[in-house]
């Protein structure tokens, strides 16, 4: 079995909350079977915010090939196979384009507590990996940028503004000035994708 691994999120911009949440999103991948990926979703909620809907982007023959439900969690009531709005918002901002596989999205609608808005809940979505793929295609895919995860996060913080995050560095960042940069070193590992200990 494959060592499980982090996935960190950052914000796609523009954004519109003057707080930004992505430190306390994490998704980690692992491994079920030889057919059967999990990524499990959690929220600090040290900032109060929802995680609404999930998304993926599963692009250049990318791993996954079916979600399975009903969908495992607790302290929420996400439904898999298509979320609305069906694409994450401001994905059309990245590079390239975020484009939602639709069958593949979570869902929890209405009020924000449906979502994950509290550090003791979470969601599990588990997948069918395609014909000849297995766990470790699917850390690459994701490192790559084959897979990509998006959240639509609502309610955040004391403005209850909604943003979207997208796991990794968001490749339409433009690039800041050498001061700025250094600046930003301690906060790369929030974004990158990690090998766990285990």
């Amino acid at each position: 079995m494959g060592a499980p691994v982090d996935i960190g999120f950052a914000r796609v911009t523009p954004a519109n909350a003057p707080q930004n949440p992505a430190a306390q999103f994490k998704a980690v991948l692992s491994e079920v079977s030889s057919s059967v990926v999990r990524f499990r979703f959690t929220n600090t909620a040290v900032i109060y915010c929802s995680i609404s809907e999930i998304y993926y982007d599963n692009r250049n023959s990318a791993p996954l090939s079916s979600l399975m439900t009903p969908l495992n969690q607790f302290g929420a009531t996400f439904t898999g196979g298509g979320a609305n709005p069906g694409n994450l918002p401001g994905g059309q901002n990245l590079s390239p384009a975020f484009s939602a596989t639709a069958v593949f999205s979570a869902d929890a609608q209405g009020n924000p507590a449906n979502g994950l808005d509290t550090a003791a809940d979470w969601l599990e979505m588990d997948f069918v990996l395609g014909a000849g793929k297995t766990f470790n295609s699917v850390v690459d895919a994701i490192a790559n940028g084959d897979l990509r995860i998006g959240l639509h996060v609502r309610a955040i913080g004391t403005s209850g503004d909604s943003d979207s995050f997208v796991n990794g560095n968001p490749p339409n960042v433009i690039p800041l000035p050498p001061a700025a940069l250094a600046g930003l070193a301690g906060l790369a590992g929030v974004a990158v994708l990690r090998r766990r200990r285990v």
